[in-house]
């Protein structure tokens, strides 16, 4: 059988491409090297997990980042699998950084107030992704 589409990889990056072209096409090919003890996770890295920040000092790397977290959080809305889950990430950036990032003016605490909260710099936008996550569910080839 012939394929539109070869995939080298089959990480969380890899695994998600090839997602998006099995929706426009259904004629892909994944290769990748089995993972973990069982050869069932799918990532590049051997932890538990990834912190997913959208603060940067770069305001083009935080638009970025920001983009980045929607696609991973609707990807595992429309896979089911956990890869991904919103949690507060915190950091010690000095003041005047916070004052300038966008990702920060967006920040509410629950009265309201966009600069109160338990610390200074809480980026209530970041998240976990979850490399040890289920097997991607995978059609058989025809």
């Amino acid at each position: 059988m012939l394929y539109e589409y070869c995939v080298i990889g089959n990480g969380l990056i890899g695994a998600s491409v090839a997602l998006e072209l099995a929706h426009r096409s259904g004629s892909v090919c994944v290769l990748g090297a089995a993972y973990g003890d069982e050869g069932r996770y799918y990532s590049s890295h051997e932890d538990d997990s990834r912190i997913a920040r959208c603060w940067h000092k770069d305001a083009y790397w935080e638009e970025l980042a920001q983009r980045n977290i929607a696609r991973l959080q609707a990807l595992a809305e429309a896979s089911g699998l956990p890869i991904f889950r919103r949690t507060p990430v915190f950091y010690n950036y000095p003041s005047e950084y916070h004052l300038t990032s966008a990702c920060a003016a967006k920040r509410k605490s629950p009265d309201g107030n966009p600069h109160a909260s338990q610390f200074d710099y809480e980026d209530i936008h970041g998240g976990i992704i979850e490399p040890k996550c289920p097997p991607w569910p995978v059609a058989p080839a025809a």
